[in-house]
């Protein structure tokens, strides 16, 4: 692994832990009964084909163009909104993405998480395992990321530690994840989306998702 690959693996797992004391603290809230179950949110109709898109839906959240916070991203990509291609594809054009697109792969998307949520909330970790890509897999189960992980504020106070992936799924994934609803995507490439959600005025990245011959997989951000 080079050293700039290094950098940007590391400053991932650091700002994991913002969104991971997020969603903690929003199962939490949602554990306390003030807070609403969250589905996936009802797809918009769709719309001509050939359009540009460069932003989410009106009608939604993410009308209120906040920044975007990325979940496995490093902290400079938070400047980004959604439905804008990252200047490290410059060979990817977002404006070929057609609503007709947009609009179907959201709702392919929704379909996937809501099939995730069901899968988290019944705590089946092999089949949760195998919503991941091998490299995805391998980076959550590394020491050093699950060392950075167990120093989260509610994983310290309830004195765990995390050791493997079994343990981050079981003490960060279920309590944190099974209610995830996809507000808008973002398009990285024709095969790569972000799956993104808006919590409290924020953009947070749930996913990095890419299609394969065998259906979505999370995976790596680029």
């Amino acid at each position: 692994m080079t050293g700039k690959r290094l950098r940007i693996v590391f400053a991932s797992a650091v700002f994991s832990m913002v969104a991971i004391q997020c969603s903690l603290n929003t199962a939490g809230t949602r554990e306390s009964g003030t807070d609403t179950a969250i589905g996936v949110e009802a797809m918009e109709g769709e719309s001509s084909g050939g359009e540009d898109i460069s932003t989410p839906s009106s009608n939604t959240a993410s009308s209120e163009k906040a920044p975007v916070q990325d979940i496995n991203a490093a902290p400079e990509s938070s400047s980004e909104k959604p439905g804008i291609s990252s200047p490290e594809s410059p060979v990817f054009d977002a404006a070929s993405i057609t609503h007709t697109v947009y609009n179907e792969t959201k709702e392919d998307i929704g379909n996937f998480i809501y099939g995730l949520n069901s899968i988290i909330k019944a705590k089946k970790y092999n089949e949760w395992r195998a919503y991941l890509d091998d490299d995805y897999y391998n980076f959550i189960n590394s020491p050093d990321y699950l060392q950075t992980a167990s120093r989260s504020d509610i994983l310290t106070s309830k004195k765990i530690v995390l050791t493997n992936a079994y343990d981050y799924f079981m003490n960060v994934v279920v309590p944190a994840r099974s209610n995830d609803r996809v507000d808008s995507i973002e398009f990285i490439n024709e095969n790569r989306v972000k799956a993104m959600a808006m919590y409290d005025g924020k953009w947070i990245t749930l996913y990095h998702l890419e299609k394969r011959h065998d259906g979505w997989k999370i995976v790596m951000p680029n």
